[in-house]
């Protein structure tokens, strides 16, 4: 049986049966394929039914009690928009859980340029890490002036919100398991 460091699951966009099928199958199968210091993604939205939203997202944690919610990613998706009466929908969670107390993470290889390392790296230089700014839990790229002040904010495709996960979440990019996904082919740098 394979042992993999992470596993991601794409639940985006997915109908209440193949959402309840798919994690059944994490639940009682792949669970148990995952290394005790392992991780595991759930990339999830919510919907709107009859101009309610539903609490997908929450319904999924509430699943995965025996395990630890980490953190919740917030990724801006201007390409899926879904409008309704409030505000429109343009955006995708990622539920970041790990199987044990103790587990794998490698912030470092997804840090960001620092956008104020030119303007004030001298006096706070204790502020800044050398490898980059904490991407944080919202994940979209800003481009700066040089001088400190954010001219545009980057959509991140797909394909790197993935490298992403796999970057920092498993120990050779290569112990990792995708399920859901409808591209198999990734290219992850």
């Amino acid at each position: 049986m394979n042992k993999y460091q992470s596993i991601l699951i794409d639940l985006r966009n997915s109908d209440d049966n193949e959402i309840t099928k798919n994690l059944q199958d994490l639940k009682n199968n792949y669970l148990n394929c995952l290394e005790e210091d392992g991780t595991f993604w759930i990339l999830t939205n919510f919907k709107r039914e009859k101009n309610e939203m539903l609490p997908i997202p929450f319904e999924i944690c509430n699943k995965f009690t025996n395990n630890f919610l980490k953190n919740i990613i917030l990724v801006p998706d201007f390409n899926n928009i879904s409008e309704g009466i409030f505000f429109d929908n343009c955006t995708y969670l990622i539920l970041f859980f790990s199987k044990n107390k103790k587990y794998y993470f490698n912030k470092d290889p997804i840090r960001e340029k620092h956008i104020w390392k030119d303007v004030e790296w001298g006096k706070r230089k204790k502020n800044y890490h050398p490898l980059g700014k904490d991407p944080g839990n919202v994940w979209i790229k800003t481009e700066d002036d040089g001088k400190g002040k954010i001219t545009n904010h980057i959509l991140l495709p797909f394909e790197e919100v993935i490298g992403r996960i796999i970057k920092s979440s498993s120990k050779n990019n290569e112990d990792f398991l995708l399920i859901n996904f409808k591209e198999n082919k990734w290219n992850i740098r």
